[in-house]
């Protein structure tokens, strides 16, 4: 992520010990009947608009997962 540029899953056992410079963003309604997943990103630098297309199809792809 030195260049701007990452993209990592994180199990929610592994959130509370990311670096401080970075913040986890919610790809995944964490009141569903499932693991809480997150992408990771900088803290408040804008996303690039290849990373927000990237989280827009997570997104979409776990809205269809059955429960």
């Amino acid at each position: 992520m030195a260049a701007g540029l990452g993209v990592a899953l994180v199990p929610g056992r592994a959130a509370a010990s990311v670096r401080p410079d970075v913040t986890l963003l919610r790809v995944r309604d964490e009141g569903a009947p499932a693991r809480a997943v997150y992408a990771a990103t900088v803290r408040g630098r804008s996303l690039t608009p290849a990373a927000s297309a990237f989280l827009d199809a997570v997104r979409e792809a776990t809205a269809r997962i059955p429960a």
